[in-house]
């Protein structure tokens, strides 16, 4: 099976979730797993429901509105709960998809754009947040606001494969481990689309 995903993940989370940790767990069969442990600002909670912020989302901001969009590609939530912080919302929370192709389906949102094919090899691509998919002010304000609210904040993703990566672009790598971590300021401004890649 060839695995190529194109997509905004990592960035597009972090438009709307200023710290994540997303963990991937791709079985050679059965059900994908993905655990979520994420960070949304109150502001951007406030902006909910609000146009564009409605359509571009990535997850939800609150755990009904991720159980209900989960449920919607056919995958389960355990392991799930909800937080309230000083200055926003923490969710926590195992989804377990039927197959990749839900989970693609899931990960497709505006402001992600995910795709697989089955042949010839295993591998997965990762573009993060290239220009056309920037949805934020120009101005330097939302940076500004990032700077100063939440300077560590960061998004860490992991993949655990089947077998150990034959190639790799991007992440580092441990045995059948891969990771990729990134400070949401520079992930969001640095301007480059960050370009992820993994062959096994």
């Amino acid at each position: 099976m060839a695995l190529a995903v194109s997509l905004a993940l990592v960035a597009g989370l972090c438009c709307s979730c200023l710290d994540a940790s997303v963990t991937i767990s791709l079985p050679e069969t059965g059900p994908v797993v993905v655990k979520l442990d994420y960070q949304v600002s109150r502001l951007l909670i406030s902006l909910t429901g609000v146009e564009p912020w409605l359509e571009i989302q990535p997850l939800p901001v609150s755990l009904a509105g991720l159980e209900q969009r989960a449920a919607t590609f056919g995958a389960s939530l355990s392991q799930a709960s909800e937080e309230t912080l000083l200055d926003g919302q923490r969710i926590q929370a195992t989804l377990s998809f039927p197959d990749l192709a839900s989970l693609v389906a899931f990960i497709n949102t505006p402001t992600i754009a995910a795709s697989y094919s089955a042949t010839p090899t295993q591998g997965i691509e990762l573009q993060l947040l290239p220009p056309d998919r920037r949805f934020l002010p120009a101005d330097g304000t939302a940076q500004a606001f990032l700077e100063a609210t939440f300077p560590s904040a960061s998004l860490e993703l992991t993949l655990n494969l089947p077998s150990p990566p034959s190639s790799a672009r991007g992440f580092t790598v441990h045995g059948r481990q891969a990771q990729y971590r990134q400070g949401t300021i520079d992930l969001l401004f640095g301007g480059d689309t960050i370009s992820l890649a993994l062959d096994w």
